[in-house]
């Protein structure tokens, strides 16, 4: 295979990865009520912790997969934080 549509693979394979973190991104209001609601806090650890071991059973290293997903993470708290300032 060439260089040029491995390279194709992977944009299309980019674009996949943003579309599915829009959709997860998408589901924060819906989290914020059911907290809100409950009277949870915003930042649960153990549940990062479950998602991380979760993942970490693929085949990618856990250490690369704890980076990803604590920029994940953050960047969540950080929308419900706002969402929940307006």
């Amino acid at each position: 295979m060439e260089l040029s549509e491995l390279r194709v693979k992977i944009d299309e394979l980019d674009v996949g990865i943003v579309k599915l973190l829009e959709e997860r991104f998408s589901l924060i209001e819906e989290i914020i009520k059911v907290k809100d609601n409950q009277g949870l806090k915003i930042e649960d650890k153990k549940r990062e912790e479950e998602i991380i071991e979760k993942l970490s059973s693929s085949n990618l290293d856990k250490e690369m997969i704890k980076e990803i997903y604590s920029i994940i993470f953050r960047y969540a708290k950080n929308a419900q934080n706002n969402s929940l300032q307006e």
